[in-house]
């Protein structure tokens, strides 16, 4: 979309990134039921294919603003040079998309890390985050007894 644009191109990403304002209180049912089907519920890769659909609206909207702004020029000198469409991408866009490429995955990194509430809910003792390793351990009387006697 960025380096062929077309004339839909920003509607669609807009269309994207609202999606990310979608509640998973709203989503939390239908997911459910999906995982739960096809045998994904407490799993890792489960836990894994949630992050990666949460995350993709921001990560579709980031590096669509990166390569949209490399400069279009160095590119019609490759083609005028001979290069194909793969060889572009390989020797001109991928390195100089470096730079956002790792900006992206650090976003989604820390977005995925502070994510609790699907780990919270798809996730039961054998797949789970630090934040549901943290929850596991509370009681109604705060963290449980056994923590408090191992650091006294």
């Amino acid at each position: 979309m960025a380096l062929f644009p077309t004339t839909g191109a920003v509607g669609l990403l807009k269309v994207i990134l609202r999606s990310r304002g979608l509640p998973g209180v709203g989503a939390l049912m239908p997911m459910y039921i999906c995982y739960r089907y096809f045998g994904l519920l407490d799993t890792r890769v489960g836990l894994t294919i949630m992050f990666m659909l949460m995350n993709l609206p921001i990560m579709m909207w980031l590096l669509y603003t990166n390569l949209r702004e490399l400069p279009r020029e160095i590119l019609e000198a490759a083609r005028m040079d001979g290069a194909t469409v793969v060889d572009e991408f390989r020797h001109i866009v991928l390195p100089l998309s470096v730079g956002g490429i790792a900006s992206t995955a650090l976003v989604c990194m820390v977005w995925s890390w502070n994510e609790s509430f699907w780990s919270l809910n798809l996730g039961a003792s054998n797949a789970g985050t630090l934040a549901w390793l943290i929850a596991s351990y509370s009681s109604p009387d705060g963290l449980s007894s056994e923590i408090g006697r191992a650091h006294a």
